[in-house]
């Protein structure tokens, strides 16, 4: 999943380092410790956020086109997954489907899905999934840099709050901005 890495990602990063007491960097990729560890696991944290949940701010449609190489047994069609795709929340089929890796087989040779979309800029990103991704990279990042396990333990605890809540948010469509969920990052 390749991340643009802008301003954005960056404001994110800074503020995770923020929560565990770390230096703010000025890229993800100026060279330092806390840059490293934030290239390397934002990533991580996108995924995880955006792959448990069926977050109707990340939804999105689409027709999927058959493979020139159809499957070598069982099903007629291979369909590639979009290259954002993050999790699958339904195919509009009457008839049964596989999901194989990085392909949907199935029988039909036309085939919509719905599914969950990484973002690949943070600019949209609505504000409670930016505070999840700010709790989730700073439990993430909490080990490595600062090796303190209740610090650990009581972002993870955040965290899981915070999912809760995103969810009840996400379900009544308050699509705050990331601005304002700074402030909630502060409380």
């Amino acid at each position: 999943m390749p991340l643009l890495m802008q301003n954005q990602w960056v404001s994110i990063a800074n503020r995770a380092l923020a929560r565990i007491g770390t230096q703010s960097i000025s890229s993800l990729d100026e060279g330092s410790t806390a840059s490293l560890y934030c290239s390397k696991l934002l990533p991580e944290a996108v995924q995880s956020v955006y792959g448990q949940y069926d977050w109707r701010s990340a939804r999105k449609r689409i027709q999927l086109a058959p493979l020139e190489t159809d499957p070598i047994y069982e099903w007629d069609y291979a369909f590639q997954l979009p290259s954002d795709f993050a999790r699958l929340i339904s195919v509009d089929t009457e008839n049964e489907y596989s999901l194989e890796g990085q392909t949907i087989l199935s029988n039909d040779e036309d085939l919509y899905i719905t599914y969950i979309a990484y973002p690949i800029e943070a600019t949209f990103i609505p504000g409670y999934i930016s505070h999840l991704l700010v709790t989730f990279l700073a439990f993430l990042l909490s080990t490595p840099m600062s090796s303190n396990e209740s610090m650990a333990q009581r972002l993870l605890g955040e965290y899981q709050i915070a999912l809760e809540r995103a969810k009840i948010d996400d379900n009544a469509g308050v699509y705050q901005t990331p601005a304002e969920s700074f402030y909630e990052d502060l409380r």
